[in-house]
């Protein structure tokens, strides 16, 4: 009738439970939709917290898109270091579709 999701999901070349890849999901799109009502006024940036991780921050960036800007993703996601704002990784997308989701959660567990 229904499959049931596997207790473990591959990630990447981590094994990574699966209520922890759908907590990340969650608090992503959560991420996303607190930008949406945020992004209100004249700035061409907003960014929220997606998640800390000890020493680990995740946020998540929307660009307002004209015209012109059309090939550059206006979703970014920056795993960073909150000691010294050192990148750590970042990846851009369009949507949040499931492959796009699944690059994202790669992204954080993979910078864990």
């Amino acid at each position: 009738m229904f499959e049931r999701e596997p207790a473990i999901t591959h990630c990447e070349r981590f094994h990574v439970p699966a209520f922890v890849v759908d907590q990340i999901e969650r608090r992503i799109m959560r991420s996303y939709v607190q930008l949406i009502f945020e992004a209100q006024g004249t700035d061409l940036v907003w960014t929220v917290t997606v998640e800390q991780f000890g020493t680990l921050e995740v946020s998540l960036t929307e660009l307002q898109r004209d015209g012109n800007s059309l090939s550059v993703p206006p979703f970014w996601l920056n795993a960073f270091s909150s000691d010294d704002r050192s990148s750590i990784d970042s990846l851009g997308v369009f949507e949040f579709n499931n492959t796009e989701m699944k690059l994202v959660v790669k992204l954080i567990v993979g910078s864990l």
